[in-house]
């Protein structure tokens, strides 16, 4: 039974009428608008390049490499704010900052599982994040060399706190390349829930001392 079907039996009023309207213009409930919630469009709408991401690309490949010079150098600023975030947060904030960080991993690898899972027409970007996912890994191998050498630090909240943060964060990386190669196909809530879910990690990256100012803005534009 229709939403139409079940106004209309109430009888003609006026309400009722434009309850009618409004259900005719939103049709019926499908599964493709349920996956509308999730997805900025369909699965098969035409991609396309830009002038512009290659641009990008290679304004943020020039600031990685910078950020990687400036890290490797341990800049005055790097070392004051590690220095003044050591002892200076209450142990309440780290609580908060630690779960923060965990979440973002667990939704940039929901991201994947979920699509691959519960939208079986979007393999090609299932795909694409995987390929993503290892450009990233690779990338953080490669600067964590150049700007260290420190081998990534995988499980910050594992490894030891005195020593230097490898660069780039590479949690925050890895959310970053998932979740800005998905970002174009999702709709406007989900973006906004990854783009927030990055500025967090990013605070709570250096809030925990588990990335210098240059680790962080490394791992944003990788």
């Amino acid at each position: 039974m229709s939403n139409t079907d079940v106004v209309r039996r109430k009888g003609p009023t006026a309400e009722n009428a434009a309850a009618v309207r409004t259900a005719v213009e939103r049709g019926p409930v499908t599964g493709d608008t349920v996956r509308n919630q999730i997805f900025a469009a369909p699965a098969d709408d035409p991609r396309a390049r830009r002038t512009a991401d290659t641009a990008s690309l290679l304004a943020s490949l020039v600031g990685v490499l910078l950020l990687a010079w400036t890290h490797r150098g341990r800049s005055d600023l790097d070392l004051r704010v590690l220095e003044f975030l050591d002892d200076g947060v209450p142990g309440w904030i780290d609580g908060i900052a630690t779960i923060v960080f965990i979440l973002g991993a667990i939704y940039a690898f929901g991201l994947v599982i979920g699509i691959a899972l519960f939208a079986r027409d979007r393999w090609a970007l299932v795909r694409d994040m995987l390929t993503g996912l290892l450009i990233a890994a690779a990338a953080i191998v490669g600067m964590s060399y150049l700007a260290g050498p420190e081998f990534p630090d995988l499980i910050p909240e594992l490894m030891d706190g005195d020593g230097f943060p490898s660069y780039p964060v590479t949690r925050l990386t890895v959310t970053v390349a998932v979740v800005g190669v998905a970002g174009p196909f999702l709709s406007v809530p989900m973006r906004q829930i990854g783009r927030r879910l990055i500025v967090f990690m990013a605070f709570a990256a250096l809030l925990l001392s588990y990335g210098t100012v240059s680790a962080v803005l490394g791992a944003l534009l990788l």
